[in-house]
């Protein structure tokens, strides 16, 4: 039920209580809605939702950390148990690490790219490496504007130095 916790041996209870009243199991099938079984009983598809708008979905980091120890603290009581999350927010927290993880690897891969292009065009190495100061200068202008309107990383900030570098 909402916010509750619990235990082990009241886990296997409820899920024992929602196999049996599954129609497979002869059961009445009043499952409550937000419990799903496959028609093998293999998979228990529980629906956590949120009355959190898109704008806000930054905010649902804390709450999936959350959810992440819980399926932890299952996993290590119930080792034979796949869990698994999906949908926007999780999406959305994934695809936010990945990035920021590797922003700095994917930014020196491109600026050095972007420079060999150049050494490799204009056939010299001097004329091309002056053209970094000003571009390495305008990213660091960038991210420092950046930082005192708004601090966050996200997609569309991350965005500018690849558009500065193009």
């Amino acid at each position: 039920e909402q916010g509750e916790a619990i235990d082990a041996a009241a886990f296997n209870a409820r899920a024992t209580a929602l196999l049996d009243l599954a129609p497979a199991a002869g059961g009445s099938g009043a499952i409550p809605p937000r419990y799903q079984f496959s028609t093998d009983r293999r998979l228990l598809l529980i629906e956590v939702g949120s009355e959190m708008n898109l704008g806000k979905l930054p905010e649902i980091q804390p709450v999936l950390t959350h959810l992440y120890g819980v399926g932890d603290r299952v996993r290590r009581e119930f080792p034979d148990v796949t869990i698994g999350f999906t949908g926007l927010p999780v999406q959305y927290v994934q695809e936010q690490e990945a990035i920021l993880s590797n922003f700095v690897l994917v930014t020196i891969l491109g600026f050095l790219g972007i420079l060999a292009v150049f050494i490799v065009g204009f056939e010299q190495i001097a004329l091309p490496s002056l053209s970094a100061v000003p571009l390495i200068m305008g990213i660091l202008w960038t991210f420092g504007i950046q930082g005192v309107v708004d601090p966050t990383l996200n997609m569309l900030n991350l965005l500018f130095p690849v558009v500065l570098f193009g």
